[in-house]
């Protein structure tokens, strides 16, 4: 949920209600997303895919960037820091840091 109430979720697709519930936008992401949302004050999404990418979308449904993640394989939320998103390792206790 970002701070204007609207509700985001995701399998396959990025999907984004508003706060009664409505279908605001909806953006497939070509693979599956396999863990947890992270939103930031600005009400931009992260999104994990596939295990091994990471995508940035506003809250219009805009894809921001899309990045691989080096080392492949996380399935646990990202973690917002100021400027930064820290994306946990499956395999090991490494983060990759995205500033």
């Amino acid at each position: 949920i970002d701070k204007n109430g609207n509700v985001y979720f995701a399998s396959d697709t990025l999907y984004s209600l508003d706060y009664a519930g409505k279908l605001r936008w909806k953006l497939p992401l070509g693979e599956v997303n396999d863990c947890g949302l992270v939103c930031d004050s600005e009400g931009n999404i992260f999104v994990g895919i596939g295990g091994n990418k990471v995508r940035a979308v506003d809250n219009s449904g805009i894809t921001l960037w899309e990045v691989d993640v080096p080392w492949g394989g996380f399935s646990t939320s990202p973690a917002l820091l100021p400027g930064k998103l820290l994306v946990p390792s499956n395999n090991t206790r490494d983060f990759f840091i995205i500033e």
